[in-house]
């Protein structure tokens, strides 16, 4: 079975084992993650991630810089994760998003879509 990368970048630890543990429950993640931008851009250098879960407001620096030095590096799919609203001249460089306040449900659902937008032959997502 094809496993999917996932980066997620969130300087909250209890942000980062939410999502860890809601995506651990499907067997089909391989999950790393980073607590400032400077450190997930290296991880993005260094790894092929299939996809990024990108809180918005990092120590560093703030998810629509982060997203715009990801795509320089990477043209990979970006889930924005937060419950602040951002301006609509950034939503281009997000694929979805997710709030922690979301359900389990809704978190895979828009995982998957984003996935199965990006490459059609994921049908099993």
């Amino acid at each position: 079975m094809l496993k999917i990368k996932v980066l997620i970048i969130d300087d909250s630890p209890k942000k980062i084992d939410k999502l860890k543990e809601i995506l651990n429950r499907k067997d089909m993640y391989i999950l790393d993650y980073a607590v400032t931008g400077k450190t997930a851009l290296g991880k993005i250098k260094e790894c092929n991630y299939n996809l990024v879960i990108l809180d918005y407001l990092l120590p560093d620096m703030k998810g629509h810089e982060i997203a715009v030095e990801i795509k320089k590096i990477l043209n990979i799919p970006i889930i924005l994760n937060t419950v602040l609203g951002i301006d609509e001249k950034y939503n281009s460089l997000f694929s979805g998003f997710i709030s922690q306040i979301d359900n389990d449900e809704k978190i895979y659902s828009v995982i998957r879509n984003v996935l199965k937008n990006r490459n059609k032959s994921w049908r099993y997502l």
